[in-house]
């Protein structure tokens, strides 16, 4: 009887360990559109965009060790680095990302422009590249990222105008343009963005008056146009601004 009980113990095992060997085998096996690392899968096109920033900025680290990460399902869905030594152009691969919903790097030393491969990104929400060396003017394929609702661009090389075609955002909350070299008037059609609640275009190099349906945005909390070369009285409609701090 011992016997007995001893060999179905040893076949109980046996089939553990089969088990065991069969499910870490079907956690390492990926699709083939995903990439295997430390046995989980992520969407070789996330990865590649990981390994392209990388690569660029001649650092020495695995992709999945760049920065503060989450990934949903395979998927890269938020992505934020401050001062990570991160220099070069912005990859055309950013494209990709287009479950990527967060994005944002500080003090990193990126040159050149944005990419108008963003206008891919159909999932962001929030996208933010604060004191970088970007130059060139906004592209107008940052106002196809239809599901924005913030954009900080401070403390870069921008010139030319704000975008009109800005005004197609219409979930935008934050417009954070401030520290850069923008010319022009602030346009009329700001005035349309009406779930605007902060405005930031301070220091730059804005002529004209303040475009009075800016005013028409009841939500707004903060604007700051300070250190522009604006022209023009304030008009009493900003009592309209009932929410301004």
């Amino acid at each position: 009887m011992r016997v007995k009980k001893h060999h179905l113990f040893k076949i109980w095992a046996e089939i553990c360990l089969v088990f065991f060997v069969l499910q870490s085998t079907v956690i390492a096996e990926c699709d083939s559109l995903y990439v295997e690392i430390e046995q989980n899968c992520y969407w070789q096109q996330d990865i590649q965009f990981l390994n392209d920033l990388i690569a660029n900025s001649d650092l020495t680290i695995e992709p999945l060790e760049l920065g503060d990460q989450n990934w949903t399902n395979g998927r890269l869905t938020y992505f934020y680095t401050v001062d990570s030594d991160l220099k070069g152009e912005v990859p055309l691969s950013i494209g990709n990302l287009n479950e990527l919903t967060y994005f944002y790097s500080y003090g990193n030393k990126f040159t050149g422009s944005i990419p108008d491969t963003v206008i891919n990104l159909s999932s962001l929400e929030t996208f933010a590249i604060e004191y970088s060396d970007i130059t060139g003017p906004i592209p107008e394929s940052v106002s196809k990222i239809i599901n924005l609702e913030n954009l900080w661009l401070n403390g870069n090389k921008f010139t030319g105008s704000i975008p009109e075609s800005l005004s197609k955002l219409t979930s935008l909350t934050t417009l954070s343009l401030s520290r850069n070299q923008l010319t022009g008037s602030i346009p009329e059609t700001i005035g349309n963005l009406s779930s605007l609640t902060h405005i930031h275009l301070s220091d730059n190099q804005f002529t004209g008056p303040i475009p009075e349906t800016i005013y028409n945005l009841s939500s707004l909390t903060t604007l700051s146009l300070a250190q522009n070369q604006l022209t023009g009285s304030i008009p009493e409609t900003i009592s309209n601004l009932s929410s301004l701090k």
